[in-house]
């Protein structure tokens, strides 16, 4: 049978034992913090850097699209005015 002594030692081993594990588990929730943060870092420079490359496309390719808009008006202005010019010579 154990003695009041071993009961006792028995406890506070116990104790020291819980503590000690909640410890561990503290340590390691605080390095998957840890990690998530430095992810979490990581994503928001690549949002920032994809933003950049993102502005800097549509600086670039609105000019293109609008001399686009433009020749393709032009074209098309171009191409109904002949439509008309052989519509009036067709009937005229």
């Amino acid at each position: 049978m154990c003695s009041l002594q071993d009961k006792k030692t028995l406890r506070e081993t116990s104790v020291d034992n819980s503590v000690a594990h909640l410890q561990e588990e503290l340590i390691a929730v605080k390095l998957r913090e840890a990690e998530a943060n430095l992810s979490l870092k990581d994503l928001r420079h690549r949002v920032q850097e994809l933003s950049a490359q993102w502005q800097r496309h549509l600086q670039v390719s609105q000019p293109i699209h609008q001399i686009r808009a433009y020749i393709l008006s032009n074209h098309l202005e171009e191409r109904i005015s002949q439509v008309f010019s052989c519509e009036y010579e067709i009937l005229g």
